[in-house]
């Protein structure tokens, strides 16, 4: 499909979004919250088709149940678009808005604009596209409770837990050892709140996660710690790694699919999958970025610098349209 559109194709796709009511199998709000929350749904959808999340919207429609008719044209839309593409909600409404429509039953709209180039410019893929995804959703449920329970803890008792205090719950898929990263974002307006990880497969998956949960809440030396009122406000997201392989130059790296380190005169840096889709850079300005970061001039990448790329099996509270219980 890439291969018919150009910068002078208008791409539509319609769909409505929620149908809620008692006749749409779809009703799970309190009476007089229903319009509200139907909304927040919905918003929380349009957040994934913007990040260019095709399965992190997929997986979203199916944890809440939401009923948006068109989620296969959605989805099949954000696989095709190049990963410079931006989004734009434009109006929001329901059949119901008026106030004399019936609030227990009703259709939701929402109109989105956007444009990309697509000239020249790589398909966003997958964070997580060809890694092995070996944790089932209930392992996944399971790793965002024990992150959660593990900043808890330190609000309740001042200390962390012990590396194997979950271990008598932890699956075999759990208890294999990997790389992560543990990512808070501040669930209201989506800003980084912390993030620390490690590449390297050094410790059980459940007692990595666990603590490097603790290390984002507390530790990163970028934001002050997070303190307990914020708890329940912030969104957890996990990213269990693949092992980091050598590439043999920059152009081996897949926006969308690979996560990357780059290192040069013993300085290193390291971005995630998801983080070039998320905020729509090509290949070149992401390794301008991960320069910086390194603490290099913005094209020190272009020569006598070192890659290894990973990829990444990308999940989070959001995709359940809240924190995991």
């Amino acid at each position: 499909m890439r291969g018919i559109l150009d910068d002078k194709t208008l791409l539509v796709v319609s769909s409505d979004f929620t149908h809620y009511g008692e006749d749409f199998d779809y009703a799970p709000f309190p009476p007089g919250e229903a319009l509200r929350r139907a909304r927040d749904v919905d918003f929380e959808a349009f957040a994934r088709l913007a990040a260019h999340d095709a399965a992190g919207f997929a997986d979203y429609l199916d944890a809440t149940g939401a009923t948006i008719c068109g989620r296969h044209p959605l989805a099949l839309l954000i696989a095709t678009l190049p990963s410079n593409a931006k989004f734009e909600r434009l109006h929001y409404a329901t059949s119901s808005d008026d106030g004399a429509g019936d609030a227990s039953r009703f259709v939701c709209y929402l109109c989105a604009a956007g444009w990309a180039n697509w000239n020249g410019a790589p398909a966003a893929a997958p964070a997580n596209a060809s890694a092995e995804d070996f944790l089932p959703p209930e392992d996944k449920r399971t790793l965002l409770r024990f992150a959660r329970e593990s900043i808890r803890h330190v609000f309740e008792t001042g200390k962390a837990l012990p590396a194997d205090h979950f271990g008598k719950e932890a699956s075999p898929s759990l208890k294999r050892k990997a790389g992560c990263f543990v990512t808070l974002n501040v669930r209201r307006t989506g800003d980084l709140r912390g993030c620390i990880g490690e590449i390297a497969a050094q410790r059980p998956l459940y007692q990595a996660v666990t603590a490097l949960a603790v290390h984002s809440a507390f530790g990163d030396r970028r934001f002050s710690p997070l303190r307990s009122e914020e708890l329940e406000g912030i969104a957890i997201e996990i990213s269990v790694l693949t092992p980091e392989r050598p590439v043999d130059s920059w152009r081996d790296i897949v926006i969308g699919r690979h996560g990357m380190t780059l290192s040069k005169r013993g300085r290193m840096a390291v971005f995630l999958p998801q983080v070039a889709p998320e905020q729509g850079w090509t290949l070149e300005e992401t390794l301008s970025q991960l320069a910086l970061k390194a603490g290099l001039r913005p094209d020190d990448w272009r020569d006598g610098a070192q890659f290894t790329v990973f990829e990444a099996i990308v999940f989070g509270e959001a995709a359940w349209g809240t924190r995991v219980p």
